[in-house]
């Protein structure tokens, strides 16, 4: 309230709003950055998640700049929920995409269209995934079973605290 109040002209009433952000994406994972490797305009940012697990974020070379990130920083990656695919463990993870295990906890079904699948990691994190529910049948995934979720490292967007 005191902060709304000292906002004496709309300038900064607009820049309060971009400092506080909502996001329509599901998942947000707290870790800090490991190590930044460039590929032409892109940067590839290894981010390690409480824990000891890993994925990768892969931004623009800007972005990086923009983020001021470095080995160390504090990030929140954000995926949504559509974009992770779920396969039971017995599947071999595609090598070339980001890959986090856990365990179903959850599974809300929709009347129409995909169920929300919450995923516990062990690190206590929750991944939620968007899955059509023949899908899921197909994959014979129930409530306990142990999961992998895979999802793009251009599917990751990142964000800091200022």
């Amino acid at each position: 309230t005191q902060l709304l109040q000292a906002a004496g002209d709309e300038a900064d009433l607009e820049l309060f709003g971009r400092l506080m952000l909502r996001t329509s994406a599901r998942n947000q994972l707290a870790g800090r950055v490991r190590q930044i490797q460039s590929h032409g305009h892109n940067d590839l940012i290894d981010i390690e998640l409480p824990g000891g697990a890993h994925l990768q974020a892969q931004i623009t070379h800007d972005s990086t700049e923009n983020l001021h990130l470095s080995a160390g920083s504090s990030v929140v990656a954000l995926i949504k929920a559509g974009w992770l695919e779920l396969q039971p463990l017995s599947r071999a993870a595609d090598a070339e995409r980001n890959a986090l295990e856990g365990r179903i906890e959850q599974i809300l079904p929709a009347s129409d269209g995909p169920s929300e699948v919450r995923m516990s990691l062990t690190n206590g994190q929750t991944l939620c995934a968007s899955v059509e529910p023949q899908h899921l049948a197909t994959l014979g995934l129930v409530v306990g079973d142990p999961v992998r979720a895979q999802f793009a490292a251009s599917q990751v967007l990142l964000g800091t605290q200022l």
